[in-house]
């Protein structure tokens, strides 16, 4: 936060801006403190490495020991009791034995250790959940290396992480046929925020009326996801909620009102046509409508910032209020939005 010190003519605008700054402050603070993770909700949670599980196996007969022992596990990832058991039973055999995944696994074991950080980031987010939502219960969380199959599982009761594909640069190998824009987001750090929006998921609701479905409601959509994050977790950078460089976050901030102004003069809010939609909400490496400079997925941004507008517009306004709500032209309506002037 920057601060313009200016020159006062009475002692009333002195008083007036004194008043202002007290109340944003205070503002703030209440925004920081409701969003501290309550240490007096408990908030148990255990990560279970079944890769150093799955390393140990040796014959049909331990995994079948292996597979009753996760059924959790083996039912909701490996699909136990839809797929036939010969078929699942052939998969972890096939992992356990294969040294391509066994060197994955030592490079997994080597870069994050007993995983501590992690699931103390894990632990503040749940918390901050809980706060918000106290009938949530934290999934059970598994660590799995799969050879880049598999990157994050999330259910009401269990959550899955391919560790081998957040080794981003680190790993020996690397996921083919993965664009570079894509890549680059699968690091250490963005482990718990990309667990934490999926689990989003559950809260967020939207428009169910594919009549009514336009750019501005999968702009909200988006907008409310990327919002959750941010309140729930902890001192992490917009770029990695959303999945930016820092450098992309600074050019969409410093050119907010171009972006504004092309959404505008092109009618874009209330775009039907699904392919045109895609363009600024779907998966491309650069938004080239607005500029080469503009990052992919440009929509998406704009809507949180139209849903950070609203909130602050609407202080008494709850996060799971917002979660519920699904009218995208009200929140856009009522955001009172304008783009910062580059």
């Amino acid at each position: 936060m920057s601060f313009l010190f200016l020159l006062f003519r009475d002692k009333f605008n002195l008083i007036i801006i004194i008043a202002t700054c007290l109340l944003v402050y205070s503002t703030s603070s209440c925004d920081k403190q409701h969003n501290q993770p309550d240490k007096t909700l408990e908030v148990k949670v255990e990560i279970k490495r079944i890769e150093r599980a799955i390393q140990q196996i040796n014959n049909p007969q331990e995994v079948k020991t292996f597979l009753q022992a996760n059924d959790l596990f083996a039912r909701n990832f490996l699909q136990k009791g839809v797929m036939p058991d010969s078929v699942v039973e052939n998969s972890i055999l096939r992992i356990a034995q294969s040294p391509y995944i066994d060197t994955l696994t030592q490079q997994t074991d080597e870069y994050f250790g007993e995983m501590q950080d992690i699931a103390k980031e894990f632990e503040q987010a749940f918390q901050i959940v809980k706060s918000h939502y106290p009938e949530f219960v934290p999934p059970t969380i598994y660590t799995v290396v799969t050879g880049f199959e598999s990157d994050v599982y999330v259910s009401d009761s269990l959550i899955i992480v391919g560790l081998d594909v957040f080794l981003g640069d680190k790993a020996k190998y690397r996921m083919r046929d993965v664009p570079h824009y894509i890549f680059r987001r699968y690091r250490k750090e963005a482990i718990v925020p990309t667990v934490v929006m999926f689990l989003s998921n559950k809260y967020n609701e939207t428009e169910t009326d594919f009549r009514k479905k336009n750019m501005l409601s999968e702009m909200i959509y988006f907008g409310k996801t990327y919002y959750f994050m941010e309140k729930t977790l902890q001192n992490v950078a917009d770029s990695t909620i959303i999945g930016y460089t820092g450098e992309e976050i600074q050019n969409c901030e410093v050119n907010q009102s171009i972006v504004w102004g092309h959404f505008v003069e092109n009618n874009l809010f209330f775009e039907t046509l699904h392919e045109k939609i895609n363009r600024y909400v779907g998966e491309r490496p650069t938004t080239g409508e607005i500029g080469d400079e503009c990052p992919g997925r440009i929509g998406r941004w704009l809507g949180w910032q139209i849903v950070r507008s609203y909130m602050e517009s609407n202080p008494e306004i709850t996060l799971d209020s917002l979660m519920k709500d699904k009218d995208a032209k009200k929140i856009f309506e009522q955001s009172r939005y304008k783009p910062k002037l580059s």
